[in-house]
Order: C-alpha cells, then sequence, then structure tokens
C-alpha cells in the first residue's frame, strides 16, 4: 500500500473518531435535557399540588367563615325582634339557643325584680308593725306609776313587763321593806318608775310606790279635813 493511501485511510479513521465522539456528546446532551425536563415536570407537577392544597384549604377557610357568620346573623336575628313587630324565625342550633340564652336572661331579671318587691313589702310590714306596737304600748317616763307584770324572777330583782318592748325591774329587797310578799310570775303590780335607759334599763321601786300612794291619801284627807289610819312605829321626846 502506497504511503499516500495510508494517510487516507488514517484521515478517514480520525474522521470517524471524530463523528463518534460527535455522535456521543450529542446523545450525552440528549440524556441531559431530558433529565432536565423530567426534573422539571416533576417540579410542576409538585408545585400545581401545593397551589390545590392551598385553594382546597382556602376554599374550606372561606366556607366554615361563612358557615360562623351566617350561624351569628341567626342567633342576633333570634335575640331581636322583627321589622314587622314579631319575632324573627329561628333556624339553626345556635339561634335556638340564643333564644333560651335571651329567656334566661328575662327570666332571671324577673325573679329579681320579683324578690326586691317581696323585701321592700316585708320591711314595709315590719315599720308597720313596729310604728303599731308603739301606738299600743305607752311610753313610760321617770315618777310614773305603772302596773305590769311580772315576767321572771330571779335572786335579785323581779322582772315587770313596763310595755314598749321593754322591761323593768325591782330589787327583792323592796318588797320585805315595803311589808309585800314576793310576788309569783303572772302577777299584776304597781310600781313607780325611777329611771330610764342606761346600763340598768328601766328601774322600777314598790316602795316608793307604796309611799307615793300613803301621800296622795294623805294630801286627799288634808284637802276633805277628814281623818287618816296610822301605824305608830316609834315614839320620840316631844310626841
Amino acid at each position: 500500500m502506497s504511503e499516500a493511501k495510508q494517510i487516507e485511510n488514517a484521515q478517514d479513521a480520525d474522521a470517524q473518531v471524530t463523528a463518534a465522539a460527535q455522535t456521543a456528546e450529542s446523545a450525552s446532551a440528549d440524556v441531559q435535557n431530558a433529565a432536565a425536563a423530567e426534573q422539571s415536570a416533576e417540579q410542576s407537577a409538585e408545585q400545581s399540588v401545593v397551589e390545590q392544597t392551598a385553594a382546597d384549604q382556602s376554599e374550606a377557610g372561606q366556607a366554615a367563615t361563612q358557615e360562623v357568620e351566617a350561624a351569628e346573623a341567626q342567633a342576633d336575628d333570634a335575640a331581636q325582634p322583627g321589622e314587622q313587630g314579631g319575632a324573627a324565625p329561628v333556624a339553626g342550633a345556635p339561634a335556638v339557643e340564643a333564644a333560651e340564652a335571651v329567656d334566661s336572661v328575662a327570666e332571671t331579671e324577673s325573679e329579681a325584680a320579683t324578690s326586691d318587691a317581696a323585701s321592700v313589702e316585708e320591711e314595709e310590714s315590719f315599720r308597720q308593725m313596729f310604728e303599731a306596737s308603739l301606738k299600743e304600748q305607752p311610753v313610760v317616763k321617770r315618777g310614773e306609776m305603772i302596773r305590769g307584770m311580772v315576767v321572771g324572777i330571779n335572786h335579785d330583782a323581779v322582772i315587770i313587763d313596763v310595755g314598749a318592748k321593754a322591761e323593768g325591774s325591782i330589787p327583792r329587797a323592796e318588797f320585805d321593806q315595803a311589808g309585800m310578799d314576793i310576788p309569783a310570775v303572772g302577777d299584776e303590780i304597781d310600781a313607780l318608775v325611777q329611771s330610764v335607759g342606761g346600763a340598768a334599763g328601766v328601774r322600777l321601786s314598790v316602795l316608793a310606790a307604796k309611799q307615793s300612794a300613803a301621800w296622795t291619801a294623805i294630801e286627799s284627807a288634808l284637802a276633805d279635813n277628814s281623818a287618816v289610819d296610822a301605824v305608830i312605829t316609834a315614839e320620840v321626846k316631844g310626841g
């Protein structure tokens, strides 16, 4: 084989190698382009799924919000009278609960008003009873002669009901000094009011009452110029 033929064959071989390399590079580029296209498609699909999920969630949130707003509107309509003077139609559990709450509040306010009225009426009744008792019972005064009922007896005193929702006390020793027996519970006796108020309350005296009655009898006898009966208790010089 001539040298020229060898050179030509070598050139053909180089050309074939170059073509094969170019074909390989083109195939590699096609593979890379296909992979990139596949990755882009996957990303697009994922983005579509995310966007669809977000849209579904948004629609669900809007629907829930609309349901809440509708329930609130129904509750407001149930709690307020209608424009035609009647109650607005009740629809759904929230509206029924709102109406029941309104009824409960109204019932509570009515019960409170009734209780307040009863309290005022009761206070007025007590006041009238107290004023009536004051009018019925005499008010004792110092120096006044009264008749009262014995309501109790203790070691030191006899307790007398003097009226006006009050009690008086008489020392037990006074009955001995006045020559009187200790009365029993339920007996009525005359006594003179010596003091009213203070820590001792109403203080009474049967001895002072007896002395007052004696002086009244003496003054009456003097005015009539009549005699009186008396008991000699002592003798003094000159009479």
